[in-house]
C-alpha cells in the first residue's frame, strides 16, 4: 500500500505545484499509512491538504482561542521532522500520571500505541487552566490537540446549540491526534477548569519513530539472516520485504503457529516455550511454533517464494 500512497502523494504535489522536499513527501505517506488501514484516494487528498495547511501555518498564531494566546511556545502541533523534534516530557506526580493513564483507553487513537508509547504520550501532556466562559475549542478551527479534564465543567455546542456537557475525566478532541481536520463543535468552560493536553506533533512523532526503529531492526536482521544462509537479495528486494512486514503484539498465553515461511523478529526481551522454556531477546528470530509465556512485541515477515 505504501508504494501506492507515495505515488499518489507525488502526483498530488506536482499537480498543485506545492514546494516540498522528498523527506516531507515520505513523512506525508508514512503518516497516512500509520493512521489508515485502507487506501482511500479522497481521504489521502484531505490528509495531504491538511499537512500543507499546517506547513503553511507554521508558528502563526492568528485566530487562536483565548487560552492559546498565552500558552508556551515550546510545543506546537505544527509540521516538524521526527529527527529534529524533541518530544517534551513534563514531570507529573504519580497520582496525576495514573489518572491520565486510566483515561487513555483502547479506542482509537490510543489503541494504536503500545503501553510504552502511551507513557511517552502522557509524559508529553501539559496542563492548561481555562477560565470560566473561555472557549477551548472553536467549531471550524483546525484541530491539533486532545484534552482530558482534571477538574471543571465544559459545555459543547454545534451551530450555536448546546448538545452536551463534559465533566472531570472526560476525554475529547482525540481524533485531532490522527487527522488535522476542522473541529465539529465548540467547547466552552462553564467554570474555571484544568485540562491536560497532548498535541498531534508529539503523537505522530512517537508513532513514526517507533515505525522507523522497527523497519531498521527488520532490515538489519533480514540482511544478517540472508548472509547466514548464503542467499543474495538486492537492496530493493530487502526493502520490499521490510515494507510487507507486519507489527505484531502477541499476548501472554498465546500459541503461535508459523507456516514455515513466516519469520518472527523480536523487538523486546520475552519468555517463550518451543522445545524448551527460554528467554528470547531483541533481534532474535523465531521460525517455528511456540507458546508465548510473556507478551511478545515483534515483527512478522512472510518470506513466501522470495528466497526460492
Amino acid at each position: 500500500m505504501l508504494d501506492k500512497i507515495r505515488k499518489r502523494v507525488k502526483n498530488h504535489i506536482e499537480h498543485f505545484g506545492y514546494e516540498i522536499t522528498s523527506d516531507e513527501e515520505d513523512e506525508i505517506a508514512t503518516l497516512y499509512e500509520l493512521n489508515n488501514e485502507e487506501y482511500d484516494e479522497n481521504i489521502l487528498s484531505l490528509h495531504i491538504e491538511n499537512y500543507m495547511k499546517r506547513k503553511k501555518m507554521g508558528d502563526a498564531d492568528s485566530e487562536k482561542t483565548e487560552w492559546s494566546k498565552s500558552r508556551r511556545k515550546t510545543v506546537f502541533a505544527r509540521l516538524v521532522s521526527t529527527e529534529n523534534f524533541e518530544i517534551p516530557n513534563y514531570v507529573k506526580e504519580e497520582k496525576t500520571f495514573d489518572f491520565l493513564s486510566s483515561r487513555l483507553g483502547t479506542n482509537i487513537p490510543f489503541c494504536l500505541l503500545s503501553e510504552e508509547q502511551k507513557n511517552v504520550l502522557i509524559g508529553s501532556m501539559f496542563p492548561i487552566i481555562v477560565e470560566a466562559e473561555s472557549i477551548l475549542i472553536r467549531e471550524g478551527d483546525l484541530g491539533a490537540e486532545m484534552y482530558i479534564i482534571e477538574y471543571g465543567e465544559f459545555e459543547v455546542s454545534v451551530n450555536g446549540h448546546l448538545t452536551n456537557k463534559l465533566l472531570p475525566g472526560a476525554v475529547f478532541g482525540e481524533l485531532a491526534l490522527l487527522h488535522g481536520i476542522p473541529r465539529t463543535a465548540t467547547v466552552k468552560a462553564i467554570s474555571k477548569s484544568k485540562v491536560w493536553s497532548a498535541e498531534q506533533t508529539s503523537f505522530s512523532c512517537i508513532r513514526m519513530r517507533d515505525q522507523i526503529y522497527r523497519k531498521a531492526v527488520a532490515k538489519e536482521v533480514i540482511k544478517n539472516f540472508l548472509t547466514s544462509v548464503k542467499t543474495f537479495m538486492s537492496t530493493e528486494g530487502i526493502d520490499k520485504l521490510v515494507s510487507l512486514s507486519q507489527n505484531r503484539y502477541i499476548k501472554a498465553g498465546t500459541f503461535v503457529k508459523l507456516d514455515g515461511r513466516e519469520m518472527i523478529i523480536l523487538l523486546k526481551e520475552a519468555l517463550i516455550e518451543d522445545d524448551t522454556r527460554r528467554k528470547v531477546f531483541p533481534k532474535d528470530i523465531l521460525n517455528k511454533d511456540f507458546h508465548s509465556i510473556s507478551d511478545v512485541d515483534c515483527i512478522s515477515i512472510n518470506l513466501g517464494d522470495t528466497l526460492k
